[in-house]
């Protein structure tokens, strides 16, 4: 990703949040087409992109708490799908490629239908792994447009994971899917 695929944005809102004021900064990626708000208390970084692991999706942005104590993240991932892929077949094939790469894999909640990201119908996922010894919890919500999956992956320690939700929801809830126009200077 080049220096100026991404802008990050000074501008920032005030949320009242049971008597705590959070400051929310805003990411924007013109290249994807995403813009989302985060607290002011989280860093963002520039994700990983794609691995090369065969897996078609790339990480886009990263975000989590500047406070060293917490394992919380937050990741915007763009995924390519096949022409008509609906989000059942989508969810399936995540799951099913899940449970084979990641340790202890489960899946204590799945809906296809009833949730919306960013004004489009969405999947939901809860589901649990292990990796290096350590036991996550996470999140995952995403949508289909055209060929593209933009999915939200939110990860914690299982202790913490319902603590920093309602702040995550808040995350999730102000990200914007906005069309990526390409140009052809011919």
């Amino acid at each position: 990703m080049t220096g100026n695929a991404f802008a990050l944005s000074n501008q920032s809102t005030s949320s009242n949040n049971n008597g705590n004021t959070s400051q929310f900064l805003i990411y924007k990626n013109n290249s994807y087409g995403i813009n989302i708000q985060y607290p002011a208390t989280w860093s963002s970084s520039p994700g990983e992109g794609n691995d090369n692991s065969g897996d078609s999706s790339a990480d886009i942005v990263s975000f989590s708490p500047k406070d060293s104590n917490s394992s919380a993240t937050l990741d915007i991932l763009v995924d390519s799908v096949d022409s008509g892929e609906n989000l059942k077949q989508y969810v399936s094939d995540s799951i099913s490629d899940d449970k084979t790469d990641l340790k202890n894999f489960t899946v204590s909640e799945s809906s296809t239908s009833g949730n919306t990201l960013a004004g489009n119908p969405a999947y939901k996922l809860i589901y649990s792994y292990t990796d290096q010894g350590e036991n996550f919890k996470g999140l995952e919500t995403g949508t289909i447009i055209g060929n593209k999956a933009y999915f939200i992956q939110y990860e914690n320690s299982p202790s913490q994971f319902d603590s920093d939700l309602p702040l995550v929801q808040k995350m999730i809830d102000s990200l914007q899917l906005t069309p990526v126009t390409i140009r052809n200077n011919k």
